[in-house]
């Protein structure tokens, strides 16, 4: 069972890796949980070198979630919305036995941040 905070970004479930520079304000950091697990994600996390806020999340769970599953690639996006980083689009990719190829995309409207109305 899935405890509390068992899938958050943090030193107690990743490794981090070095931060490295990309194009247009942008630095991307490796992630490796220290645990397998269906919620943990080998990958790498992209941010704002001047906000120092998430932008992406990308790679593939470091544990697929069942054996019908064999590997699934994700992403997730992220925009400042009403003052608060928040997710805005999660999209994945799954390999699963006798279907093939599964995709999903999902995205975020929101109409309330922490209280407060969205235009």
């Amino acid at each position: 069972k899935q405890g509390k905070g068992e899938a958050e970004l943090t030193a107690a479930n990743y490794v981090f890796g070095p931060v490295l520079p990309l194009a247009s304000d942008r630095a991307a950091v490796e992630i490796r949980p220290h645990v397998k697990d269906p919620m943990r994600v080998n990958g790498t996390l992209e941010v704002s070198l001047s906000t120092a806020e998430l932008v992406r999340l990308s790679g593939e769970l470091s544990e697929t979630p069942s054996w019908w599953t064999r590997h699934v690639d994700i992403e997730q996006r992220y925009r400042r919305v009403a003052g608060v980083n928040v997710p805005v689009e999660f999209t994945s990719r799954a390999d699963v036995r006798v279907v093939g190829e599964s995709t999903f995309r999902m995205t975020y409207d929101y109409q309330i941040v922490n209280g407060r109305q969205v235009r």
